[in-house]
């Protein structure tokens, strides 16, 4: 957790104003889509280990959340070659968020 919280400091730290692309990087840099559990332990210890807390991380779990719930394998059906996926579950994670934080 301590590698994972100098990875994404800065990151944690820009939560609460970040766009929904910033925000999805960030989870995307945590692996937070993999290991939710560990992200999940990550931002208690960036609570524990700010003296002032960033503001909002509950928007990062918004954010996880919202990007949970787009389908990756209609994302992957869908594709016209299997190199457009990335970029298409990226967009669809990425409206999801912001749909979920507004």
């Amino acid at each position: 957790l301590a590698l994972a919280y100098c990875r994404c400091r800065d990151l944690l730290r820009r939560a609460p104003g970040a766009t929904p692309a910033e925000l999805l990087e960030t989870l995307k840099r945590a692996d937070a889509l993999r290991r939710p559990e560990r992200f999940a332990g990550l931002l208690a210890a960036a609570r524990i280990i700010e003296e002032r807390a960033p503001a909002d991380l509950g928007r990062l779990e918004r954010a996880l959340a919202a990007a949970q719930q787009v389908d990756a394998g209609a994302i992957a059906a869908g594709a016209a070659a299997p190199a457009d996926i990335p970029a298409r579950l990226d967009r669809a994670r990425e409206a999801a968020i912001a749909a979920a934080l507004r």
